[in-house]
């Protein structure tokens, strides 16, 4: 196992589900709850608040491995390249692309995501409870 740095958090694989469950925890608390709690807070202050979260492994992973930070970047750019950070070939990948390509688009261009023309927008919701508020 590397030791943590202050870019990258090296965890050793789980070894039962109370270890998986930890680890879980731990990428929550390092990757997702301080944009949760910004999010939360400019909302509340009635500013418009746009939040993705990417979960499409790579070609070359697992599930279980997760999907690493920059690792939606080839989908952003459509970057069908063999690099290190490529652009699946699996079906649905090209789709993703195009559809997050345009959101990018119509985020830059209208200061929203949701003017980007797909005669089939995604349907998604935001269902996660509120971020527990730290004890003082």
């Amino acid at each position: 196992m590397r030791p943590l740095s202050s870019s990258r958090l090296a965890l050793p694989p789980p070894r039962s589900a109370a270890h998986a469950s930890t680890l879980l925890s731990l990428s929550d608390l390092r990757y997702i709850a301080g944009k949760r709690l910004l999010a939360e807070k400019y909302a509340a202050a009635g500013q418009p608040v746009f939040s993705y979260r990417f979960n499409q492994p790579a070609e070359n992973t697992t599930l279980e491995s997760g999907v690493p930070h920059f690792q939606e970047v080839a989908y952003v750019f459509g970057v069908p390249y063999k690099t290190a950070n490529t652009l699946g070939t699996r079906p649905g990948d090209k789709e993703l692309s195009r559809l997050m390509m345009s959101q990018w688009i119509s985020f830059i261009h209208d200061g929203t995501p949701n003017n980007h023309g797909s005669a089939s927008p995604p349907s998604l919701s935001f269902s996660c409870p509120p971020c527990p508020r730290a004890r003082r």
